[in-house]
């Protein structure tokens, strides 16, 4: 439902995972275009929403890094 958008970037790590006892988390890492970062931010809260309104319990965080 949500697949890549090359307009917003390049995705450097598109998806990682590591699974526990205490779950599972997944995590991504895109270089973004200037001045796409709201962009990008809705696109990543619409499919985190997605799945917090269908999965019990599921928790997320989005952050925002800079590279120097």
């Amino acid at each position: 439902k949500f697949p890549e958008d090359p307009s917003l970037g390049e995705a450097i790590i598109p998806n990682a995972f590591n699974g526990g006892l205490d779950g599972m988390r997944s995590m991504g890492v895109t270089e973004l275009k200037k001045g796409k970062l709201e962009e990008a931010m809705a696109r990543a809260r619409a499919a985190a929403l997605m799945y917090a309104t269908r999965v019990a319990g599921f928790e997320y965080s989005i952050e925002v890094w800079s590279n120097v």
